[in-house]
């Protein structure tokens, strides 16, 4: 199964004013002014999750599963959600609640557990030990740096970095109790540099959903809550980006208010949109593992395209000249994936 996150973990950010000078003093008579500041930092506002299961008939009727037809049987589609307001309350005086990364990530380990049980091999002789893939996108150089100083406490804790700390190409987290492994890896390990809205259109199928649209930059840690909590549509200079310097046009913006009919609050909007992120995720990567496989390559067991490439290289010349057979090797097709996104 894979845990799939949009852009990992992180769905969303928010930008926090720091305004701290840091350095050299460069003024003598107020010492607090150096020759270097920092103007702000980036916060995360939410994260979300799908995981893709086998299909059981106890999912029948769940609203939290979704049958998804696949090339080998069914599957079954399970989102998850966390952000600002999933701040734990502490159980005793003076300690600190947990924060809702910390939350996901439980969450996730608990998910890994049927994942792992849909991994295993029909014959229960054969044995099974691997940790969970939860698959970002452009999370090693972006949402990484953000999340890794939760990766470990007196829960969990990294059993393996691969990698620089500020572009990690696999982090693998082990759960102290029930010693559950989860592999955090980047779909963009597995292709050339594009954007989400190129990798899903690319690799994924005609009708595969856009992620729609979502004004970030006007959402800062000071208002959040306050606009976030209103019922009324985000007017359409919301949407301008400057990093992008772009504007939205008057038909997106009614297709924006169209869609924000189906909305309470603002935080529904997120919510969705953060779903949307990840649900893009499943079809793209499916097929990806799908055209390695058929040159008998398992494309999560490495860790670069590069690295896929040389695999088939040699399995092509293996088959060509009569090494291995394929009929000599049992491959299992009924592979179980776990993918993930903040924000």
């Amino acid at each position: 199964m894979m845990v799939r996150v949009s852009r990992f973990p992180l769905a969303g950010l928010l930008e926090r004013k720091v305004n701290t000078y840091f350095g050299k003093s460069i003024n003598k008579e107020d010492k607090s002014i150096r020759n270097s500041q920092w103007i702000s930092v980036l916060e995360p506002l939410s994260v979300s999750s799908i995981i893709k299961l086998k299909w059981r008939d106890q999912y029948d009727g769940d609203y939290q599963y979704k049958k998804k037809a696949t090339p080998f049987s069914f599957a079954a589609l399970k989102t998850i959600y966390f952000d600002l307001r999933n701040k734990k309350v502490a159980d005793t005086e003076g300690a600190n609640g947990d924060d809702f990364i910390t939350q996901w990530i439980e969450q996730v380990f608990e998910e890994a557990k049927q994942v792992s049980v849909d991994n295993k091999y029909t014959d229960e002789a054969i044995p099974y030990k691997q940790s969970v893939s939860i698959i970002g996108f452009n999370s090693s150089r972006f949402d990484q740096a953000l999340f890794s100083k939760y990766l470990h406490n007196d829960k969990w804790t990294i059993q393996s970095f691969i990698g620089s700390y500020g572009q990690g190409k696999q982090i693998v987290v082990e759960h102290k109790q029930t010693k559950q492994q989860i592999n955090f890896i980047d779909a963009m390990n597995y292709t050339q540099p594009t954007d989400l809205a190129s990798f899903a259109k690319d690799f994924g199928n005609k009708d595969n959903n856009s992620k729609g649209l979502f004004p970030y930059e006007g959402i800062t840690y000071d208002n959040y809550n306050q606009e976030l909590i209103k019922s009324q549509p985000f007017p359409i200079k919301a949407f301008d980006s400057m990093l992008k310097n772009k504007t939205m046009s008057d038909d997106d913006y009614l297709l924006q208010l169209s869609d924000a009919k189906n909305y309470t609050t603002r935080w529904d909007n997120l919510q969705l949109h953060n779903e949307l992120d990840t649900q893009i995720m499943i079809q793209p990567l499916d097929n990806l593992i799908n055209l390695f496989y058929q040159y008998n390559v398992d494309m999560l067991s490495f860790m670069s395209l590069a690295a896929n490439a040389n695999a088939i290289k040699y399995a092509i010349a293996y088959k060509t000249i009569g090494i291995i057979k394929s009929q000599d090797i049992t491959y299992r097709t009924n592979k179980s994936i776990v993918r993930q996104t903040i924000m």
